[in-house]
């Protein structure tokens, strides 16, 4: 059985193996993670089953498609998009709120099926997790 560097140099594929190595323990230290999405509420801009990159982030923005996970759903991550931020008000349910400085409306994109603010209220900062990079 070969073994890197037997030969006493590296030849084309373990050099592209060790630097795609490199580049991946940079990007996990960095907090880049994989995310998958389950479900439809995020159709047709996402797809059931779906893998995409995420990055951490400090300051999402109306429009951002991030990762959260609600205080009392046991580790259940959510995948929706930003409506409403910071300071901005929301009608539903015919009830005008508006958003804390630090809370965030989350709506999927197919609103018809999708388990989101609407049914659990706005998302805090802190538990947000992640924006999805396509």
């Amino acid at each position: 059985m070969k073994r890197l560097c037997d030969s006493g140099k590296l030849v084309w594929q373990d050099r592209l193996l060790l630097i795609l190595s490199m580049i991946l323990l940079i990007m996990y230290l960095n907090g880049v993670r994989l995310a998958q999405v389950k479900g439809v509420s995020m159709a047709p801009t996402l797809s059931d089953g779906s893998f995409h990159l995420t990055v951490p982030v400090s300051e999402p923005k109306v429009g951002d498609i991030v990762v959260f996970d609600l205080p009392d759903s046991e580790h259940v991550h959510y995948v929706k998009r930003i409506a409403a931020g910071p300071g901005d008000a929301m009608i539903c349910g015919g009830q005008c709120t508006i958003l804390s400085e630090d809370e965030y409306f989350m709506l999927g994109d197919n609103y018809r099926n999708s388990r989101d603010s609407r049914d659990f209220g706005p998302v805090r900062l802190e538990d947000i997790e992640a924006k999805l990079l396509f």
